[in-house]
């Protein structure tokens, strides 16, 4: 109809079956992009039913030129950047902070407290950047711009919600057998990567030897007439090095496999560019193998599958088996009050480690933004300010907060915290942004839109079960 313009960045993996429901309710189509059925799909069920019928990673601008308004969106678990702010009188956004700092009026002020949340995380977690005027969208969210002779920013309005899908699942119990439940697994996951598969470019998946990785190639052998391409990137160093899992991975599943061996002087060859290719501070060390191999699979491919996403949805991380930590009486507050009973830590230095772990605890049950107003959050924010903060205090405002998880922290709360930020602001922006510097796509299987949904779906001991004691 003309009536939207769209600026995307991304790929929509079921845009075929979209666009065969779209051309039974009367669209025709002039090409064969995802694209086009996207704005189909924005005409046909308005943006906000379009955006739950889209299973892919995308951030997107959609201008609609009949009520003067731009809406940003970015996809359900930010597996796209999407940046915004204000730049003087200019509203910006991009998949780049360096896009947004070409504006001329660009305001350059740093935000303090961003920078005491990468202190404490590792990486900057949305909806925050570097920069006091500028955000990164949340996943899951949209938000609008209404222009006329001001521009107004809403506030952004979740489309999807990691804690509503689990809500919702979890109040169906599903009574299949632990068979049937693998059974079912199995489909999605062969639906997930048979999705991703679609290429008319050549195509191949990173390979650890880890369960995540190795499942995706698996899968992928089934339904690929010719040896899958698969890369590993090995170390020097025993303690880091995973090639010998996934070379007998490669031998057993009959890729076409390629491995380097990084030595220490290839490692820090990369440290000069990390600035430019992850355009913000980021701390993950594992960000230098990560360019390294995305760099190694380029060289033989344009897109690569990738495992990650398993851990947070399947309980894979030695943390959820023990949620203990999660508990404002932990061994790490009883040690340092050991400490300070046996003089070796003074009296303010456990106040500030106290009330440092009470908002790290607080953290990791809260699934949206951070809420500023909070006292003690803000003391903690200002950084220099930390000693100030009460343990008392902030453990009320921790417990607060775990009421939304039924009264307590629980290994449940603990895996949709992690969905929510250590995946999308740590490892899929780690991931994406090294791939983005070498042109190479990557794709998520276990992301797709019915695996998450099925993940989260369970309880939270058909994830996590603990070795039985001897």
């Amino acid at each position: 109809s003309g009536r939207f313009v769209v600026v995307y960045n991304g790929e929509v993996y079921n845009f075929l079956v979209l666009r065969e429901q779209l051309e039974g309710r009367g669209h025709s189509f002039r090409g064969s992009s995802d694209t086009e059925v996207l704005l189909a799909a924005v005409e046909e069920w308005g943006l906000t039913g379009a955006l739950r019928c889209l299973n892919g990673m995308f951030a997107f601008a959609l201008w609609d030129r009949v009520e003067s308004r731009l809406h940003l969106a970015r996809d359900r678990l930010g597996e796209k950047p999407l940046y915004y702010g204000w730049a003087g009188r200019d509203f910006v956004f991009g998949s780049e902070i360096r896009a947004l700092r070409a504006a001329p009026q660009f305001d350059s002020t740093i935000d303090h407290s961003a920078l005491a949340l990468l202190l404490r995380h590792k990486y900057i977690p949305a909806p925050y950047s570097p920069f006091a005027h500028i955000k990164k969208l949340l996943p899951g969210t949209t938000v609008c711009v209404e222009i006329s002779r001001t521009i107004k920013v809403g506030e952004p309005r979740a489309y999807w919600s990691a804690r509503d899908a689990a809500d919702g699942g979890l109040s169906r119990p599903n009574r299949s057998t632990e068979a049937d439940l693998v059974d079912e697994l199995d489909g999605l996951l062969s639906d997930a990567v048979s999705q991703r598969m679609i290429s008319d470019v050549p195509l191949g998946a990173f390979l650890s030897g880890g369960i995540d990785s190795s499942t995706v190639v698996s899968l992928m052998t089934e339904q690929s007439n010719r040896p899958v391409r698969t890369f590993t990137m090995g170390f020097e160093d025993p303690q880091f090095d995973e090639a010998n899992r996934a070379r007998a991975v490669a031998e057993h599943l009959g890729t076409d496999h390629t491995e380097v061996f990084v030595t220490s002087k290839d490692a820090l060859s990369v440290v000069p560019k990390l600035s430019a290719i992850y355009d913000e501070p980021f701390a993950d060390p594992s960000q230098i193998p990560t360019f390294l191999v995305c760099g190694l699979a380029r060289a033989e491919v344009t897109v690569a599958l990738s495992g990650d996403g398993g851990d947070e949805l399947f309980g894979g991380y030695a943390r959820f088996l023990d949620t203990e930590d999660a508990n404002p009486d932990t061994a790490v507050r009883k040690g340092l009050r050991a400490l300070l009973r046996a003089g070796l830590l003074p009296g303010a230095a456990l106040r500030r480690s106290l009330a440092a772990q009470d908002l790290l605890l607080y953290r990791r049950t809260e699934l949206g933004p951070w809420p500023r107003s909070r006292k003690s959050l803000a003391l903690y924010l200002e950084g220099g300010a930390l000693e100030k903060a009460k343990p008392g205090e902030t453990l009320a405002l921790w417990r607060t907060l775990a009421t939304r998880f039924g009264g307590r922290m629980d290994t449940a709360a603990l895996m949709r915290a992690d969905l929510w930020t250590y995946l999308s602001e740590n490892c899929l922006a780690k991931t994406d942004r090294a791939a983005m510097a070498h042109g190479l796509e990557t794709r998520v299987p276990l992301l797709g839109n019915d695996v998450v949904d099925f993940a989260l779906a369970q309880p939270a001991d058909r994830h996590v079960r603990p070795e039985p004691k001897a």
